[in-house]
């Protein structure tokens, strides 16, 4: 494991991711020469305290060994439970496309059984808030609304089953500013690529405070569709966490989750207060912003049939601030177990940025710490390949003074080794990203600042 990476190892029990319009015209490839500026301008805008504290290799990503999938382990898990996609990989080589003229915002991407990108996301046409998806074929990039909203997309999640339907879980925020937020929750389902979208109403939510930005959504391989949103008082004590779903057709709104101890920031209210994964069972990962105490902790709870058990799987340092510190969490699935991921900073505008990633193992978890990094703590997003490698896209700043935002790669591998590269130095700060890996490749959408979305893919 690197030397600047500070790695805890933490023992516990195991109880337990537009409207129609005409293809897009495709960018040209972001040149090595313009990375390789980029990469030295970051570098030196870096402070040199933070810049020793990072122990990156900055190279192409090109050189691992790509994984045969006839070396995953079948009997270990079930391969349709692997958050990888095992397809032909149709992406184009380093190249970044445009996926929309629209203006495109909160998204999510997945591959369809052939490997091509598709990609879920929120518009604005004039007043009009749709979910749009864009699929990559033959002839460039294909438009379809799959619904208009009451407001605009909060978060979204995707997914192909095997019978090639595709299926989205997504939430439009009904209601903004001030103390409080609310949610529309919701599903759809295409039975095949060329079918219309077929919406369906889980349920609409509040909750009571406006640091509990959003929730989480999570497709499965047979296209159930599950979320989960914290719900808080009006002083920011997180009470319980809400968890809807359409499971085989049928709404499914229940509590899974009793508030944690804690101080009265409870579950980490942040811009995604806790991580839900439902395959093989249902698993939900939350940050605990203790302020009161020395650590801040963090938690799997794993349900099977109506029993629910949550252990701690590893703790980091508080940062002492009244604000909240944990900003996002994830979780993914890989051959060796889950591999949960959140970033936290102490709340003030510019402060370094930490990203916890914590590994499954058996009945062990481990905690590497990357960071602390001078980015934005809540733009993030991460895939993983099979093998455990993570990809993480974190938000930076350019320049001294800022002058842009740039999406940087760091690849971790499941030795904790990284690797790290610009993805693009023109983005629109504050906009989640969105990625998926398969064997061969990583796949990111991602919105620029011309407010358009779009595609790149990474070989590993």
């Amino acid at each position: 494991m690197n030397t600047g990476i500070a790695s805890t190892i933490i023992a516990a029990a195991l109880i337990g991711s537009a409207c129609s319009a005409q293809p897009s015209p495709v960018d040209a490839a972001v040149e090595s020469g313009a990375d390789a500026r980029l990469e030295d301008t970051l570098d030196v805008a870096l402070p040199e305290d933070v810049r020793s504290s990072i122990d990156v290799v900055e190279h192409d990503a090109s050189d691992v060994a790509v994984i045969d999938a006839t070396t995953i382990d079948a009997t270990t898990i079930d391969a349709t439970t692997i958050d990888v996609r095992d397809v032909v990989d149709a992406g184009p080589p380093a190249a970044m496309e445009r996926v929309s003229m629209a203006a495109g915002g909160i998204n999510a991407i997945t591959l369809d059984r052939a490997g091509n990108p598709s990609i879920a996301y929120g518009t604005l046409t004039g007043t009009t808030y749709a979910l749009t998806v864009s699929t990559r074929g033959g002839a460039g990039w294909t438009h379809e609304q799959v619904a208009t909203l009451r407001g605009a997309v909060a978060r979204v999640a995707y997914g192909h089953d095997a019978t090639g339907a595709r299926h989205v879980g997504y939430a439009e925020h009904l209601r903004s500013g001030g103390v409080g937020y609310g949610f529309g929750v919701n599903a759809a389902t295409a039975p095949t690529a060329s079918s219309s979208w077929t919406p369906m109403r889980l349920a609409d939510h509040s909750v009571n405070h406006n640091t509990a930005v959003r929730p989480d959504f999570f497709v499965t391989a047979g296209g159930d569709v599950h979320a989960v949103i914290p719900l808080t008082t009006a002083t920011a004590m997180a009470t319980q966490v809400r968890h809807l779903a359409r499971v085989a057709g049928r709404a499914v709104d229940e509590m899974i989750a009793p508030r944690l101890a804690g101080s009265s920031f409870g579950i980490a209210i942040g811009r995604i207060a806790a991580a839900i994964h439902a395959e093989p069972s249902l698993s939900l990962f939350t940050v605990e912003d203790d302020t009161s105490g020395a650590t801040t902790q963090a938690h799997m709870t794993t349900r099977t049939g109506t029993s629910a058990s949550t252990a701690v799987i590893g703790s980091f340092p508080d940062l002492g601030s009244s604000l909240t510190e944990a900003w996002g969490a994830d979780v993914l699935r890989v051959i060796d177990g889950l591999v949960a991921i959140t970033s936290d900073n102490d709340g003030r505008f510019g402060s370094p940025t930490n990203y916890r990633v914590f590994r499954q193992r058996g009945a062990d978890w481990s905690l590497q710490t990357i960071g602390p990094m001078r980015s934005a703590a809540d733009n993030w997003c991460a895939s993983a390949s099979a093998n455990g490698t993570v990809s993480l896209f974190i938000y930076e700043p350019v320049g001294m003074p800022v002058t842009a935002t740039a999406i940087r790669l760091i690849r971790i591998d499941p030795s904790g080794a990284m690797r790290s590269q610009i993805v693009d130095d023109d983005v629109e700060g504050g906009m989640f990203c969105s990625s998926v890996s398969d064997a061969m490749s990583v796949h990111v959408a991602y919105r620029r600042r011309d407010e358009a979305i779009y595609y790149r893919r990474f070989v590993h």
